[in-house]
């Protein structure tokens, strides 16, 4: 269940990328603004009456979840790295990652993160990009090499992730055949793709695996926790790690078995992704597993699915509609944002999750507003004025409420 959710339409990244490259214009580099100098965000707006019902949900589901983790008795605070995901660096915008244009558009986000106290990313390599053989693969390297001495020189916290791309679909630019893919040669590129990463761009967190269920919606390729686990040991087998942290992880939704069966293997950290709030839950399941084999935590993706438990069992296996994720974009669900935000990071730093990284980062920067015209667009008009309106924020290094939420936890 829920595999293919968890890419969140990456048809929004390669929109968020080409709405950030029209915008930029040659100007001089604006100064940070300091806290004082950030505008606070306007009232609530208030929830229309067709979506009271789920803010009320929601809202509910964040509050039992947050008393359930107040009542830790004795717990201690951990430090916790708030990190966010460089949508503009996600390997499934493709051969768009290597205009001039972009790479500006990844130092204006960047600027923006770190006005708002911002101190990681996560950049998402998928696989086979860096493979031998593969298309481009040296210009994907250059492009990220460049990318990781930009991190270094603002010292960020880095957390690669080599996932599976969306290829061959409206989420993504790559064209690629998985046809004929068995589990020896996934996992014979897989080894020399992590073997690159770890090599050439020297992360300071390198998660190997994530999302089983996804893996085999994207392609084809189903594995049992397992074999799951046993992916991993082959890629781990002769890593020169160097102080690389390696580590591998699964969504909330998936079966836990995979996460126990991670534990027994190599890696140093365990990586944990959640949307639908009902799996709020497993966040502290998978930190006793966690815990127990002596493996850090890290939340390598995070955000809020806009959806009733109801919505949540009616949608089986199929893909998330753009009706559900076109509901992301509206401001009146800011503070619904805020909250889970908020709630994220005490858990994260209760249960020892060191490095936490929502996944759809514009929004820490702008929404916008539900009204006649906006409630009948469609789904990629949505993303582009919701697009727009952020990186107009980015651009000012003014935060939406969200934002400054994620800000002042990292104080």
């Amino acid at each position: 269940m829920l595999a293919i959710w968890s890419r969140r339409l990456l048809l929004f990244i390669v929109i968020l990328s080409i709405v950030l490259s029209a915008c930029l214009q040659p100007k001089p580099k604006p100064t940070s603004p300091s806290a004082a100098s950030i505008t606070p965000p306007a009232q609530p707006v208030p929830v229309p009456a067709e979506y009271q019902a789920l803010y009320n949900e929601l809202m509910r589901k964040l509050d039992d979840f947050d008393s359930r983790i107040s009542n830790q008795k004795g717990a201690s605070l951990n430090k916790v790295i708030l990190a966010a995901e460089l949508l503009t660096a996600n390997s499934n915008i493709g051969e768009g990652l290597f205009a001039d244009s972009n790479f500006q558009a990844n130092k204006v986000y960047l600027d923006a993160l770190q006005a708002i106290n911002v101190t990681g990313v996560q950049v998402s390599i998928m696989y086979p990009l860096l493979t031998p053989g593969f298309t481009n693969a040296d210009k994907y390297l250059v492009f990220y090499k460049k990318l990781m001495q930009e991190l270094r020189s603002r010292n960020m916290t880095v957390l690669v992730k080599v996932g599976n791309p969306f290829a061959n679909s409206v989420y993504s630019d790559l064209a690629i055949s998985f046809e004929g893919l068995t589990l020896e040669k996934y996992r014979a590129g897989k080894k020399a793709m992590v073997n690159l990463v770890a090599k050439e761009l020297k992360p300071d967190y390198l998660t190997i695996c994530n999302e089983p269920n996804t893996e085999k919606m994207t392609m084809g390729l189903l594995q049992s926790p397992a074999q799951y686990a046993g992916t991993v040991k082959y890629v781990l087998e002769g890593l020169d790690r160097g102080n690389i942290l390696i580590g591998g992880g699964a969504g909330t939704w998936d079966d836990p078995a995979y996460m126990t069966a991670l534990a027994d293997t190599g890696l140093d950290y365990l990586d944990a992704h959640v949307y639908p709030l009902d799996f709020l839950n497993r966040f502290i399941d998978i930190a006793g597993i966690a815990h127990a084999k002596n493996k850090r935590l890290v939340i390598g993706e995070a955000g809020v699915y806009k959806l009733d438990s109801n919505e949540l069992r009616g949608l089986g296996d199929i893909a998330a509609t753009s009706r559900i994720y076109g509901r992301d974009v509206f401001s009146f669900w800011e503070p619904v944002d805020s909250r889970f935000l908020a709630v994220l990071i005490k858990m994260a730093s209760i249960y020892g999750y060191e490095f936490v990284s929502p996944f759809w980062s514009t929004y820490l920067f702008g929404y916008i507003d539900y009204n006649n015209t906006t409630k009948g667009l469609d789904y990629r008009r949505l993303r582009q004025e919701s697009n727009r309106a952020a990186f107009q924020n980015m651009l000012q290094k003014q935060p939406s409420g969200s934002g400054l939420t994620y800000s002042s936890l990292g104080r």
